[in-house]
């Protein structure tokens, strides 16, 4: 499999109903333009990439049929993996067809991962609406159905806060929760500005802040961004999955060359005929 370097972020447009507080898109007014699949996947006409992120101005798979189709439709006119980030959750037929995904991309050597954001368990008010997007226990158990069907399943604790807005031992609850039916972790810092900071009901007093740029983490993001320094507590979540036997990343781009040297190698195994599902075999 050849090396993940480029990827294109593409979204269904207009505003998005689940208005979490973090979002950088809320903030935006995004035109409603009322692109089709069909104008979706034409963008990407004229562009080199390795890889789609279903991901970018709104949650895309608040109707899961839709976005799922967007998937299928990507994948069959440009043959690339694809990672589709999403808060929400698929009944069981729609899981079916996202699995059948799956398997026509696994067929022809190509990545299909699904990443669920789940910032919190208690506090979760704080940054997403409560009764809009389904409940942190609710995506648990979608990662779980989807490891089920054999999806790599990337959990996604971002944003992460600082100790002393969202209690730490959170997150760790939920790497543990989800502990035997993910991939990998993916977590970073929150970045704010003062549309944020009036969301949250919070002030640019309340935070430390990173020096540099960090602008990867956001790619297309809003200028006048700031992210929050959240070193510490990035730290306990990868001792937690050390702990665990689990990768962790900060950057999605890394967790998908991790899992496309995987591939790599049980293609491998495959080609000189070892037993590549012996259940001691690991990538570490």
């Amino acid at each position: 499999m050849e090396k993940l370097e480029k990827r294109e972020l593409v979204s269904f447009d207009g505003a998005c109903p689940y208005k979490c507080k973090h979002c950088y898109t809320f903030g935006l007014n995004e035109e409603n333009k009322n692109l089709s699949i069909d104008d979706i996947v034409e963008s990407l006409k004229e562009k080199e990439f390795d890889v789609i992120y279903v991901s970018h101005n709104k949650e895309n798979f608040i109707n899961p049929k839709e976005g799922i189709n967007l998937c299928r439709k990507l994948f069959e006119t440009y043959n690339k993996d694809i990672l589709a980030i999403t808060r929400n959750v698929f009944n069981d037929d729609e899981l079916n067809d996202f699995s059948k995904l799956n398997e026509e991309m696994k067929s022809k050597g190509k990545l299909l991962c699904l990443a669920v954001s789940i910032p919190a368990l208690d506090s979760i008010e704080i940054t997403e609406g409560i009764g809009i997007i389904p409940s942190p226990e609710e995506r648990i158990n979608f990662l779980k159905r989807a490891k089920e069907k054999d999806i790599k399943t990337i959990l996604v604790i971002r944003p992460l806060y600082p100790n002393k807005i969202i209690p730490i031992k959170e997150p760790l609850k939920i790497i543990e929760k989800c502990s035997g039916f993910i991939d990998c972790v993916l977590s970073s810092g929150l970045a704010v500005n003062d549309f944020i900071l009036k969301q949250l009901g919070l002030t640019w007093d309340d935070f430390n802040y990173l020096d540099g740029d960090n602008s990867k983490f956001l790619l297309g993001a809003i200028d006048n961004m700031k992210y929050i320094d959240v070193q510490e507590e990035l730290k306990q979540l990868k001792d937690k999955c050390k702990d665990l036997n689990i990768s962790i990343f900060n950057h999605s781009m890394e967790a998908l060359q991790f899992f496309s040297h995987s591939m790599d190698a049980l293609n491998y195994l495959k080609e000189i005929d070892i037993d590549y599902m012996k259940e001691d075999f690991s990538f570490e």
